[in-house]
């Protein structure tokens, strides 16, 4: 991985991760708590080996989707078979779909305590990166809707929300309780490219 990908195409801030190694400016991962985030569980990177523990930073991912599309990597008859979908929209590895009318080849990931979205959209040559360091909702939306923005569509934030009065008596059909634990808030961390 070193000679063959990260060295040849620039990444200077990928690689292998380690438990035991000192990482320069490694992100410590977070869960999600009733109380606010805390540590994320421990995992040896021997148990995702391949699956997940590979660490990068968004200026890297760029390089790599720069490198792997622009054939520093791979011939084109090759990177062809990588993104022809074989079972439904699923690759050799990537998803490859058209959304809003645009092929995007893209990538979802996450491990304990972090959470990662990688979506490269071949016509325009845009990669998203979103790169979160806490559990909890997958980036994919956000990367979603950074990719709508570069594509000069819009998309609602929540300044775009306005405060609307509902009366008693409609509030009170709602009240009740709930036993799950899916209702917990978390926030999340993001760097983009564009």
């Amino acid at each position: 991985m070193q000679d063959n990908i990260f060295t040849t195409l620039g990444m200077k801030d990928s690689g292998y991760d380690s438990n035991t190694a000192i990482i320069a400016r490694r992100a410590a991962g977070y869960s999600p708590s009733p109380n606010g985030p805390i540590n994320a569980g421990y995992i040896h990177m021997s148990i995702p080996h391949a699956a997940g523990a590979l660490y990068s930073t968004t200026e890297d991912l760029l390089r790599w989707e720069q490198g792997l599309f622009g054939g520093k990597l791979l011939s084109p008859a090759s990177l062809e078979k990588m993104t022809t979908p074989y079972k439904n929209s699923y690759a050799f590895g990537l998803m490859v779909q058209t959304t809003d009318g645009r092929k995007v080849v893209r990538h979802a990931g996450g491990i304990e305590g972090f959470n990662t979205f990688l979506a490269y959209y071949p016509d325009d040559k845009l990669t998203v990166a979103v790169l979160s360091n806490i559990n909890g909702p997958a980036p994919g939306a956000i990367a979603s809707k950074l990719a709508t923005i570069a594509h000069g569509g819009t998309i609602n934030t929540t300044a775009d929300r306005q405060e609307v009065t509902v009366d008693k008596r409609t509030l009170e059909q709602y009240v009740g309780t709930t036993t799950s634990r899916r209702a917990r808030s978390c926030g999340f961390v993001c760097r983009r490219i564009i």
